[in-house]
């Protein structure tokens, strides 16, 4: 009888899918353990990342809105998300989930990068407060 597989070690295989591009086979695997563990936010990740490399960019939004739902303001989550709104065009949604993000970690290099490169492409009617670190409409 063979000894049960640890869930750290069904996450590195998860990895280690996403990392090798095999993003059907990730998806398979992270939807069997979700089927086991449904409230796993790393889980959620892990799918919507694999979603994305695989181009189901609704399912990718719906899985990352499920790991912030079980873990608020979690910056991988925030950050992946928003990439993935940058790669829709839906900037500004792009823009709010990096503000978030950065509200989060406002040292973090990668999220200043991203919103270094969302920002300037919103066109008219937009602003930055600071204050609150929320997008808001001019008008």
């Amino acid at each position: 009888m063979s000894s049960p597989v640890s869930p750290q070690a069904e996450i590195q295989r998860l990895l280690a899918l996403l990392d090798n591009k095999q993003f059907k086979k990730a998806i398979d695997a992270a939807r069997q353990l979700l089927t086991l563990n449904p409230n796993a936010p790393l889980l959620h990740l892990v799918l919507a990342m694999a979603l994305a490399g695989d181009q189901q960019f609704d399912a990718a939004v719906s899985h990352y809105r499920k790991a912030l739902a079980l873990k608020p303001n979690w910056f991988e989550a925030l950050n992946n998300l928003g990439v993935l709104y940058q790669k829709q065009g839906k900037l500004s949604d792009a823009a709010e989930s990096f503000l978030a993000a950065q509200k989060v970690n406002p040292a973090h290099s990668e999220v200043q990068k991203n919103l270094c490169a969302v920002l300037p492409a919103l066109s008219g009617g937009l602003y930055i407060d600071r204050k609150s670190t929320r997008l808001n409409s001019s008008h």
